[in-house]
């Protein structure tokens, strides 16, 4: 009778042990993206988040997830340590902002929540060859002439976990004084693997009518979701405003899997 109850105690132990692995496993691990400060400035703004049990959300619906004000100061070139700062608040149309308690540099990306694994990513010569020929030649192909591009970045950064470094580039030609739709100007963000050109945006007065963003830069390399490869941050701006497009691959494709905009 002892040996049939120890029995039936272990295997309730075990059931009860199963059971709570069970709920811990299915428990949302939250990774938010918080946000950056476009400029030297206390203010940030709240770009998206991600929840395990949800996915990906836009910063306006994300304001319940915000459960600490302590935030990670994240560049291309690691964590920098916490900061303090106000619960974010809804501003009208420049979205979800809130005040830090000291100045924070421009560019550098805020998380609340899991710390992401970053990917090392190496700054390389904007003058690369290599780099040049493959934006120049995809440039050519959508009808822009640009024999020399400029490239305001150029990073190698290992993205399909290869093992090898593909290039991460930005280059954009716009005059932002000058007169409107110069059919030669464009804003490129691509990925270049063995000269092949992954473009993750583009925008030329040859392929559409609006303006080509002014500025764009990479912000931060990680694995913000805990899912597959990495995610790219990216900020840009433009006449009015600007913002910050958060990219992931889905099904094997680059997509915008978060964004947010505001006003300047």
């Amino acid at each position: 009778m002892r040996e049939c109850q120890g029995a039936m105690k272990r295997t309730l132990l075990f059931l009860l042990l199963a059971l709570t692995t069970t709920l811990q496993a299915a428990a949302p691990v939250r990774r938010l993206v918080v946000g950056f400060a476009p400029r030297d400035t206390f203010d940030f703004n709240l770009v998206a988040g991600f929840d395990r049990g949800r996915g990906w959300r836009d910063a306006d619906t994300i304001m319940g997830m915000v459960g600490t004000r302590q935030y990670t100061i994240c560049t291309l070139t690691g964590n920098l340590g916490t900061v303090e700062g106000s619960q974010p608040r809804v501003r009208g149309e420049n979205g979800v902002q809130g005040r830090l308690t000291r100045k924070l540099y421009r560019d550098a990306v805020l998380l609340n929540g899991d710390v992401p694994d970053l990917s090392p990513v190496k700054e390389t010569d904007s003058q690369d060859p290599a780099a040049h020929r493959a934006v120049a030649d995809f440039l050519a192909s959508k009808g822009v002439q640009a024999k020399e591009p400029t490239l305001s970045q150029n990073l190698r950064v290992d993205l399909d976990g290869d093992g090898q470094a593909e290039y991460l580039v930005a280059a954009t030609q716009r005059d932002p004084y000058g007169p409107d739709k110069k059919p030669d100007e464009y804003s490129l963000l691509a990925i270049i693997k063995a000269g092949q050109v992954t473009p993750l945006f583009f925008q030329s007065q040859k392929v559409q009518p609006d303006l080509p963003w002014e500025d764009q830069q990479v912000l931060l390399v990680a694995n913000l979701d805990g899912q597959d490869g990495p995610e790219i941050v990216s900020r840009y701006e433009y006449y009015e405003g600007g913002g910050v497009v958060i990219m992931g691959q889905v099904r094997g494709a680059w997509k915008d899997v978060a964004r947010t905009d505001w006003g300047l």
